[in-house]
């Protein structure tokens, strides 16, 4: 059963029966619950026998129960906290936004998964907050899809061009902070074949890897946190791009404070790797430092007199990422003089020639090839332009889709394929290096490691407002080892230097 706590079992005493918190579950009160419900809808200077008597009653008539919505019902009203939210932009997350995803829960503590889909995400997702509650009206409710569900719900609800959302003023404190169905560390491996649902973990926090590259062409940034339950059995969660970069514990504790903290995963998938089960973050996946929930009252008992310490990355470990510049950018066009694609050999994936007979690669002899990229366009970041290029994986998270199906589609004027074409105005933070047969040319050429983040599109390309000749970038009399400046995440184009010392590499 999903587990919801709310404000209200947080702060009043009366959900306490020695120091042991109860949880709202799913529409069922216990009568302390509804003591300090009508305690927390008192008026300013009322007793509480002066309150009114009927608030929970009032509001049941005004709004629909999560718990009664069915697509047959049309004109119903919810109020509901939105607990988390998160963009899905594919697997890889970088490609083109699909829908914005929101995590909704009313005061009788049920939950339902909610999508805006990306052509309303400007409009009505950017009004949709954290934390906050709000009236929804005018929206679709279906069937829930069958596969890496969030929630235990059967339905979902859909935003559509009508929908409004008005947020509410002061609400009352009895909407759930916490949504989450823990699943125990044994049980992980019994679910990496799961496709239905998400799983959720609490644990202590006992490591915190450095980050790190992996996958082809070392394309991802990755982190390892591992947690231990209540047995010290361990278990490791892999974190994936923003995540890995931006998992932190700054905000929780000092560097000199290396006692482990308890924390809870929610939205993960769990995989396995060399016969070791791990939970892997997706897009969905968030974490609470500390949470106050029944479930980790025994988590703190245990922390006061365990001996345990926090394994965390070294300042230089943190900070060290692969050797490249950091630098986020807007595309403003593509390069008309270079050929975006070409024939890989599917052995060797160099380029194979074009025969008589069909493709042959002259290195191997293979005669199968696959079509892919090789892309060129110009970025700025507002300081100045620079050309940046990228082989087939890293252009396919550009562009969103495979070189292949590109080949045969419509072409702009230009001469490019209009997927192509549309990479225009979408904005990227990259990390780059160098093309090395760039110091035989004027112009410098930048060679795309991998993609950090898809920022979208942009309402317009900046204006480069330093016109910096490309000659400052880079001095080729140098031998070239990248070096950030203190301007992160990002290193402005105006500012990238090389130097014979490497220093602070990003």
């Amino acid at each position: 059963m999903e587990h919801a706590v709310s404000n209200i079992t947080r702060k009043r005493s009366a959900f306490a029966s020695s120091q042991q918190a109860s949880t709202l579950q799913c529409g069922h009160f216990d009568p302390n619950f509804v003591e300090a419900l009508k305690d927390g809808l008192q008026h300013s200077g009322q007793k509480s026998s002066d309150a009114p008597d009927i608030p929970v009653q009032q509001l049941a008539m005004l709004f629909t129960p999560i718990t009664e919505l069915n697509p047959q019902k049309i004109n119903v009203v919810i109020r509901v906290r939105v607990i988390r939210k998160w963009e899905f932009r594919g697997a890889t997350n970088d490609g083109p936004l699909r829908h914005i995803n929101l995590i909704l829960a009313d005061e009788q503590g049920t939950t339902i998964h909610a999508e805006i889909p990306a052509a309303l995400a400007t409009e009505k997702g950017s009004l949709i907050q954290i934390d906050k509650v709000y009236e929804i009206r005018h929206f679709r409710v279906m069937p829930s899809r069958g596969y890496f569900k969030p929630v235990h719900n059967n339905l979902m609800i859909q935003f559509t061009l009508y929908t409004q959302a008005k947020v509410v003023n002061d609400p009352p404190h009895i909407f759930p902070i916490y949504i989450y169905n823990l699943t125990s560390f044994e049980k992980v491996e019994e679910n990496v074949d799961n496709r239905n649902y998400l799983i959720d973990v609490i644990g202590m926090l006992t490591q915190i890897g450095a980050p790190h590259v992996a996958g082809y062409n070392n394309s991802s940034i990755v982190r390892d946190i591992f947690i231990k339950d209540i047995s010290d059995a361990s278990l490791k969660i892999t974190l994936w791009g923003d995540q890995a970069s931006g998992f932190s514990i700054d905000n929780v504790c000092n560097q000199s404070n290396n006692k482990p903290i308890v924390i809870m995963f929610v939205g993960c998938l769990a995989k396995q790797f060399k016969g070791q089960s791990y939970l892997s973050g997706t897009t969905a996946t968030t974490w609470y430092f500390n949470p106050n929930i029944p479930e980790a009252q025994e988590y703190y008992i245990k922390l006061q007199s365990s001996d345990l310490q926090l394994i965390r990355p070294t300042v230089a470990e943190e900070e060290c990422e692969p050797q490249g510049f950091k630098c986020t950018a807007t595309i403003s066009r593509l390069i008309q003089d270079n050929k975006w694609w070409f024939p890989a050999c599917t052995k060797c994936r160099k380029s194979s020639p074009q025969t008589s007979t069909g493709y042959r690669c002259t290195s191997c002899g293979c005669t199968d090839v696959k079509f892919s990229y090789k892309l060129s366009f110009v970025v700025t970041d507002g300081t100045c332009e620079a050309e940046f290029f990228c082989f087939d994986t890293i252009a396919k998270r550009i562009v969103g889709k495979p070189c292949d199906t590109l080949i045969t589609t419509t072409m702009t004027s230009q001469g490019f394929p209009l997927d192509l074409a549309a990479i225009v105005s979408l904005k990227f933070t990259f990390v780059v290096t160098l093309n090395m047969l760039a110091f035989s040319v004027t112009n410098r050429v930048f060679c795309i490691l991998y993609v950090l983040t898809n920022h979208g599109r942009q309402t317009s390309v900046p204006s480069t407002m330093l016109n910096y000749p490309q000659e400052q970038l880079l001095t080729q009399d140098d031998v070239f080892e990248s070096t950030a400046t203190q301007d992160s995440p990002a290193t402005s184009f105006a500012k990238l230097s090389t130097s014979a010392r490497q220093e602070n590499t990003v």
